[in-house]
């Protein structure tokens, strides 16, 4: 073994607890980030498929709203009372 590689495995195993300390606390904080970066996403994806299913909804009662409208019929019972005194004829 070379010199430099012997001293290197002395440095690692004279430091492997503060390395893997710091493996751990890397790793904890990636899967945190990934969580956290994740319930954004989902909470993005819910919050836009609630504002569009309510808009959807909204639309779908507005249409459905019955409209009443008035209608003079005077003119067709007119039209009717001529024919009744065409056929009486």
């Amino acid at each position: 073994m070379s010199q430099a590689k012997v001293e290197y495995n002395k440095e690692q195993k004279k430091n492997r607890k503060a390395i893997l300390k710091k493996k751990k606390r890397d790793h904890a904080i990636r899967v945190t980030a990934c969580v956290l970066v994740a319930a954004v996403v989902l909470g993005w994806i819910g919050w836009s498929t609630y504002g569009k299913v309510s808009d959807y909804q909204a639309k779908q009662k507005a249409a459905e709203k019955t409209v009443t409208s008035q209608v003079d019929l005077s003119a067709l019972s007119g039209y009717g009372a001529d024919l009744a005194k065409e056929s009486e004829k």
